[in-house]
């Protein structure tokens, strides 16, 4: 069942870190457009081993991750 938000209702904001890492530019773009608005950052990769390089040099508080990539 799809939420429902009533206008003039407050939002929560929340203050995260995440990274999103997908093959699909699209779907970086769909997370991106749900998760940013409520005020988290998001780092989106398109390759995992870049991600994983990225994971070596920058905290994060959590992950999206697409199991299935192409190689």
């Amino acid at each position: 069942m799809p939420l429902s938000l009533k206008p003039g209702k407050r939002q929560k904001t929340v203050s995260l870190k995440l990274m999103v890492v997908d093959d699909e530019p699209a779907v970086l773009d769909l997370i991106k457009s749900r998760i940013e608005p409520m005020g988290c950052e998001i780092q989106a990769m398109e390759d995992s081993r870049a991600a994983a390089e990225r994971l070596e040099t920058v905290k994060f508080d959590g992950a999206l991750v697409d199991v299935v990539m192409r190689t």
